[in-house]
């Protein structure tokens, strides 16, 4: 794994969050505002630290545990298994 794939980006975070909030609600847009009164944030302290990259991690730990989402998935876009299963298949490459 190199350096740029171990990169938790606030983007993705928010891209995955959005494909959860789709799913479930149906709806095709999403806004920043409804993301950030899902993590219990103001929208206008959301719209400072999406700026920043900042990561909520606290506050977005307890959404994915709320809603039964993978935080590993919400943070990598992978799963457990999904890691798991690679680190053997690197161990197998060696």
């Amino acid at each position: 794994m190199n350096t740029q794939e171990k990169i938790i980006r606030l983007d993705q975070i928010i891209s995955r969050i959005k494909l959860t909030m789709q799913k479930e609600t149906k709806s095709k847009r999403v806004y920043d505002k409804d993301i950030a009164l899902l993590l219990g944030l103001e929208p206008q302290y959301f719209a400072v630290i999406k700026k920043r990259g900042k990561i909520p991690y606290k506050e977005l730990a307890q959404f994915c545990f709320d809603n039964e989402i993978d935080l590993k998935w919400m943070l990598f876009g992978k799963t457990s298994r999904n890691i798991i299963l690679e680190a053997s298949l690197k161990g197998l490459k060696s």
